[in-house]
């Protein structure tokens, strides 16, 4: 019988796309390695050739979700034919279509025992979002839609603030849109910007919230 040998990175996409599409069916708690495995249909042992643990295996999975969603708002933040309004629109859409169907994740960062965890990800994701988001807030304040004289240290405290308002809304998903209709115009007076230019445009995200929010059954 020929074995069956594939490039590690494959191999290793494989795991985390399995294991993606089995917590979003059965929950990341109710779903165990040998579940993975058999999804993959490898050897039980293969597994802990790539992740020390199931844990290890969903940090690689945020690490690849976070590079993807680099990647893309780079793409947005390079543009030269979008305003800053526009950049951010985009941004946020973004951010909100690759998580609509991670709804694990929620689950996987909730309760203090997981509180380090989710720090280690708050600092990852901030060291490399915020540059890019500044540099949308300084294109903002050439275009005069923003007045803040500090676009970095701005976006950093709006992420940090937003993290720790996102697990606080883990333990109430139901208060999901009241929290960002309130981050909306927290961000407006961070920035500086004229008071609807972020709120309204949040606005138009509230439609697409329904399915991220989760139920108590699927925490």
């Amino acid at each position: 019988m020929v074995r069956d040998v594939k490039d590690p990175k494959v191999r290793k996409n494989e795991f985390i796309e399995a294991a993606g599409l089995l917590f979003s069916q059965k929950g990341y708690d109710n779903t165990s390695v040998k579940d993975i495995v058999e999804k993959v249909g490898v050897a039980h042992g293969l597994f802990y050739y790539y992740f020390d643990s199931k844990e290890a295996l969903v940090d690689a999975m945020v690490e690849n979700m976070v590079a993807g969603m680099i990647a893309d708002v780079q793409y947005i933040v390079n543009s030269d034919e979008l305003t800053a309004l526009d950049k951010f629109s985009m941004m946020m859409l973004q951010f909100l279509e690759r998580k609509k169907n991670r709804k694990y994740l929620i689950s996987f960062y909730q309760g203090d025992d997981k509180f380090l965890l989710l720090s280690k990800y708050i600092n990852r994701t901030i060291d490399d979002f915020a540059p890019l988001i500044a540099d949308i807030v300084v294109q903002g304040v050439e275009e005069g839609t923003f007045r803040t004289p500090y676009p970095r240290k701005a976006v950093e405290f709006w992420l940090y603030g937003r993290f720790f308002m996102v697990r606080k809304f883990m333990e109430k998903p139901q208060l999901m849109v009241e929290y960002l209709e309130a981050e909306a115009r927290f961000i407006e007076q961070i920035l500086e910007a004229k008071e609807g230019a972020l709120t309204d445009m949040w606005t138009n995200f509230f439609d697409g919230l329904d399915d991220m929010i989760i139920t108590e059954d699927e925490i």
